[in-house]
């Protein structure tokens, strides 16, 4: 991946929009056991994108990712379009963590 970012920029270089978030190649991880090399993991190759990045295009799992994709939600906000239903998403996108996580430590913490 060649770096569009000035020589010293704090800034990540500028993604396409088909372009992973991460890309690994021949991924390999070996463990060992009583002195025996154990190979949990070899060649593997992952590429991890964006919400509708990730699946094909016309597969009811790409539907569902380009539905909760913070990147398309993001298009209309950089466009200047302020739209409630991208309101509501990233409020529920806030809010919903945040109320699980206090359930959880009130559960644990009144047992």
């Amino acid at each position: 991946m060649s770096s569009n970012a000035p020589k010293g920029s704090p800034w990540p270089p500028a993604r396409s929009a088909d372009s992973p978030l991460l890309r690994t190649a021949k991924l390999a991880k070996t463990y060992r056991t009583d002195g025996v090399p154990v190979e949990a993991v070899r060649g593997v190759d992952i590429d991890l994108g964006i919400g509708e990045f990730v699946a094909r295009e016309g597969t009811m799992l790409h539907e569902i990712c380009a539905y909760v994709s913070v990147w398309a939600h993001m298009n209309d906000f950089a466009a200047g379009l302020i739209d409630t239903r991208h309101l509501i998403f990233y409020g529920t996108l806030t809010l919903l963590p945040l109320y699980v996580a206090t359930r959880a430590v009130d559960a644990w913490r009144w047992g």
